[in-house]
């Protein structure tokens, strides 16, 4: 009855605003019924997490993208609501009498809703992109950041980690899980463009680190070339470039403060509102 009155709610709300990615339902089912959402969370089979300050979206983009061109059933966030209630609302939305319609979940998370979520799921796969001070406003502090993220991997099943192998602090994430480490590395050539935070990297001798190198032309994605994604891969395909074009990708931020054009439009329409009432 919780289930169906809260989908009742994701409908109504749909119908009556302009805003298609509200978190409202999974704000309820996240405070009010957290046994529910736990149920529910646990009935995937594998789930990845991606997180990090930058890159979190185009990533998650990317990867369910290629997903289904291999026709992979799953559940994402693409409103762009990277809270447990704006995951809660998109696995809400998969349900269908009590069971989610898919095995493997694809989430975007924020860093400090990373050892939250690990409570209520086990991931399989966590990615990092990078830790920068522009979430100082946030978190207060990087370390504080990268502690958050840390404490998710801890208390995970040693998940495999895909790492981004030039941040140094993103790096010695590697020595909390004892699953399959995976480096992913640029050029040193382009890393003279990227001011990542000076650390000390002390990773333990005994783990085994799988890198890649991606040699790429252009470090700016706007500029990256079919020839740049296929020297990482030959899964890619043409229409990847639709995917990362970051109009694309902040047309997908549909919840309630998003950057998608339709939740500015809104804002700004209330604003005026506001400021015609004030008067």
């Amino acid at each position: 009855m919780i289930l169906y009155s809260l989908k009742l709610l994701t409908l109504l709300l749909r119908a009556t605003t302009k805003n298609s990615g509200t978190a409202l339902p999974g704000l309820l089912l996240e405070k009010y019924f957290p046994n529910t959402l736990k149920k529910l969370l646990a009935q995937f089979d594998d789930v990845i997490l991606i997180t990090g300050t930058n890159g979190k979206t185009t990533t998650t983009q990317m990867v369910c993208h290629l997903l289904k061109a291999q026709n992979v059933d799953f559940v994402t966030n693409t409103s762009g609501s990277n809270l447990i209630r704006g995951i809660a609302s998109s696995v809400l939305d998969k349900t269908k009498n009590g069971k989610v319609q898919a095995k493997l979940g694809i989430f975007e998370v924020e860093e400090a809703t990373m050892p939250l979520l690990s409570k209520l799921v086990r991931p399989r796969l966590i990615v990092v992109t990078n830790i920068f001070r522009d979430q100082l406003d946030a978190y207060g502090e990087i370390d504080k950041t990268l502690r958050y993220i840390r404490e998710a991997i801890e208390s995970s099943n040693n998940p495999i980690l895909i790492l981004n192998g030039d941040d140094p602090r993103v790096q010695n994430l590697s020595n909390y899980s004892n699953g399959e480490i995976n480096f992913v590395k640029l050029d040193p050539k382009l890393l003279e463009q990227i001011k990542f935070e000076d650390s000390n990297v002390d990773i333990k001798s005994n783990i085994t680190i799988n890198t890649k190198v991606w040699n790429i032309k252009n470090i700016s994605i706007d500029d990256m070339s079919m020839e740049d994604f296929n020297s990482f891969s030959d899964i890619f395909k043409i229409d990847i470039l639709e995917v990362i074009k970051i109009e694309n990708c902040v047309n997908q931020r549909e919840s309630f403060g998003g950057t998608s054009k339709n939740n500015v439009l809104m804002q700004i329409t209330n604003g005026k509102e506001f400021l015609k009432n004030y008067k």
